[in-house]
């Protein structure tokens, strides 16, 4: 027999586990539940996707007659990879789990149809949902003109990694949507639903305790969910592939930075972030730190010594105003530590749950370097 879960949610996603049994609706409409079925499959008004083509020749077909000009970033939360890969080493049928939630969105919610366009399986498989012609139901005020991914699997911190097979399926993905709906990726046409609230505001970025949830969770790619990180790791991935880039999956190699700290790159992340850390420690107090990008002892003791607060000056200074700027923040990047950057760096201390000081210390580079 086999069982899929169906799902309580506290908006449209995240699901508890009821167990429901769809086997006799599945041999109704001969759908194949056979373990490793790679056959591609229409049924209950859903098609799966085995292959990149397969999706993109679909894509290619389809006759959108609304005006489409955001995409949505989810995760299912739960159900979890647990839910989708089976003990004897199988996993589910992406048909009928497709068709177990809209049932829950039909038959509990009260929707007229699944909430979500589409949904991307750990197995990197794509299963079409409502119809691209109608809005989806994920985002409260964000909704209207919309299309909605649904990413499966829970990508909170300690939850699920997201697999090579997935990674790659989202990022094809999104970069079609935006070929097909001539959309330039970036914060202002692709969001997740952690940046806004219950009642649709619009927070700018995941900030604890008021964002209606952590989608697309806040270990996401393994970057997280935050505006830097989708703006500065996520986007430029979309953007590699639009660009015909087929390494696909992983984050875009940053050219080399300018040595010049007063000059630097606009494009700071991972390792690059460090290295431009490392340049304005080396200009502001003669540290004579080796720029690799790597965040180890040394650096952190110059950090250390020099913590940034209200009064404080110089390229340091510029280095936190622009990480602060890049999460969204609306302060200038003068090099002078006043009082527009300290809210901001409070705000920012209190959305990570680091002490609200607004003063810069290791504790909040950190928190930076890994957003």
């Amino acid at each position: 027999m086999i069982v899929y879960q169906e799902v309580q949610v506290d908006s449209y996603y995240n699901y508890t586990l009821n167990q429901v049994d769809y086997t006799s609706e599945i041999e109704d409409l001969g759908i194949k539940i056979n373990e490793g079925d790679d056959e591609v499959q229409t049924s209950y008004g859903f098609t799966r996707f085995d292959t990149e083509d397969e999706f993109k020749n679909w894509l290619k077909n389809q006759r959108v007659t609304r005006t489409v000009n955001k995409l949505q970033i989810h995760h299912t939360g739960s159900p979890a990879y647990c839910n989708f890969y089976k003990s004897g080493g199988g996993h589910e049928n992406e048909l009928a789990r497709q068709q177990s939630m809209k049932s829950y969105h039909v038959d509990t919610r009260g929707m007229n149809d699944i909430a979500q366009h589409f949904t991307v399986f750990p197995n990197g498989k794509i299963v079409t949902g409502r119809s691209l012609n109608s809005n989806p139901a994920g985002i409260s005020g964000w909704n209207s003109g919309a299309i909605c991914v649904e990413i499966y699997g829970n990508f909170d911190k300690g939850q699920d990694t997201m697999t090579a097979e997935q990674k790659k399926a989202v990022i094809m993905l999104y970069g079609e949507l935006c070929k097909k709906f001539n959309l330039t990726p970036s914060t202002n046409t692709i969001r997740c639903h952690a940046w806004f609230t219950s009642g649709g505001t619009y927070l700018g970025d995941y900030v604890a305790g008021k964002s209606r949830k952590t989608c697309p969770g806040t270990n996401f790619m393994g970057i997280g969910n935050s505006k830097y990180a989708i703006a500065n790791k996520f986007i430029p991935m979309v953007k590699d592939y639009m660009n015909g880039d087929t390494a696909l999956g992983e984050p875009p190699v940053a050219p080399a930075p300018q040595p010049a700290p007063s000059q630097p790159t606009q494009t700071i992340g991972g390792k690059y972030i460090v290295r431009y850390l490392q340049q304005v420690l080396n200009s502001d107090f003669k540290a004579g730190l080796v720029v690799d990008g790597l965040y180890g002892t040394k650096t952190e003791a110059v950090v250390k010594a020099h913590l940034l607060k209200a009064g404080s000056r110089g390229a340091y200074v510029t280095w936190l105003q622009k990480a602060l700027i890049n999460r969204g923040y609306k302060i200038s990047a003068d090099g002078i530590f006043g009082t527009q950057t300290k809210e901001a760096l409070i705000k920012y201390q209190k959305s990570r749950g680091l002490s609200a000081d607004g003063i810069c210390g290791v504790a909040t580079v950190k928190a930076i370097i890994n957003d």
